[in-house]
């Protein structure tokens, strides 16, 4: 992506798919446990780190950004933040294997765009 193109992150595929997944981790908090809905639970942090990968993402796509690669790692950090999170989940019996495996491929497509955008 130029600086000099004019490019709003919101048609950005690397940040639909970021707002998927924080969509869809939003989604399956639902059926977690109370306590954990609470603050101090799995989902505060878990839905933070969802969020922030878009976020970052969002930031990247700004004209008067220099590095925007920078963001796009802390996007990463932040997917990793969330895959582990969705891990502990499905290994407490929060996640069924089938929402994990769905959440673990949006992840990794993520990681994939991410890494793409970086070497563009």
């Amino acid at each position: 992506m130029s600086l000099s193109t004019p490019y709003h992150f919101t048609e950005s595929r690397l940040w639909q798919k970021a707002m998927d997944m924080a969509i869809g981790v939003n989604h399956v908090m639902r059926s977690f446990p109370e306590k954990e809905r609470q603050t101090g639970g799995i989902c505060c942090p878990l839905l933070e780190a969802a969020i922030c990968v878009s976020a970052r993402i969002a930031e990247s796509h700004q004209p008067f950004m220099r590095n925007s690669n920078e963001l796009l790692q802390q996007a990463n950090f932040h997917l990793t933040a969330t895959e582990q999170l969705i891990v502990l989940a499905q290994m407490q019996g929060y996640l069924s294997y089938t929402e994990w495996d769905r959440m673990h491929d949006i992840c990794l497509e993520l990681r994939g765009l991410i890494f793409q955008e970086m070497h563009a």
